[in-house]
């Protein structure tokens, strides 16, 4: 079954709401952390086959990252971890699709969910890769690493990397179940972060991400 022509594959309407946001930008450079597969739920592929974009994939867990090979996506891709600092560390690997994470910050805490493994896994701050790749401007930033986003975002020099836009997903899953009162704290914790900076706004709220833009 053919794809309709500019489908957007995220989960929550992110990548048109993006595409808005940046009017339509043609030839830009984006970073998913979190790819996945490469199709289910990205963010960033509407920009690679629709407007021509490239970028950066970062996707920890070996198994999905073969789909994503296989997809020959038009962008770098790394099967990392994106980490506070460039040391290995253990990688939870939850046989659920999308949920997984470093072992000391994953926010899942019950064995009902599915079974887990853990290995260790090359890690990486997100400089070092943009250092690597020659790419210090960035149009879009997704950001979904199932609790060590805040960390991450505090590795981040935004002196030396100018980011326009990102979406941070801010969701805590327990079980199978949504934990709203640490959904609220992560919320909280990722608004005070941006607040601190001082130079992006919140632009958008959905029930999964919060989207901040660069405003100088």
């Amino acid at each position: 079954m053919k794809e309709p022509i500019d489908h957007d594959f995220s989960q929550h309407g992110q990548s048109e709401y993006i595409d808005n946001l940046l009017e339509g930008k043609n030839n830009g450079f984006f970073i998913e952390c979190g790819a996945h597969d490469g199709k289910l739920f990205s963010n960033s592929l509407y920009f690679e086959r629709y407007r021509n974009w490239t970028g950066l994939l970062v996707e920890p867990n070996k198994r999905t990252f073969q789909e994503l090979l296989n997809l020959k996506r038009k962008a770098y891709a790394a099967n990392v971890l994106l980490c506070p600092d460039n040391q290995s560390r253990k990688f939870t690997y939850v046989d659920a699709k999308v949920l997984s994470g470093i072992k000391e910050l994953v926010q899942l805490r019950s064995d009902k969910i599915a079974k887990r493994k853990s290995y260790l896994v090359q890690c990486f701050t997100l400089y070092t890769l943009l250092l690597a790749v020659g790419v210090t401007r960035i149009d879009f930033f997704s950001l979904d690493v199932e609790g060590a986003e805040v960390p991450i975002l505090k590795t981040i020099p935004f002196d030396k990397v100018y980011i326009k836009s990102l979406t941070v997903e801010y969701r805590f899953f327990d079980s199978h179940s949504e934990d709203k009162e640490k959904s609220q704290k992560n919320l909280k914790m990722i608004r005070d972060f941006f607040e601190k900076l001082g130079f992006y706004k919140e632009v958008k709220l959905d029930s999964l991400d919060v989207i901040f833009e660069r405003i100088d």
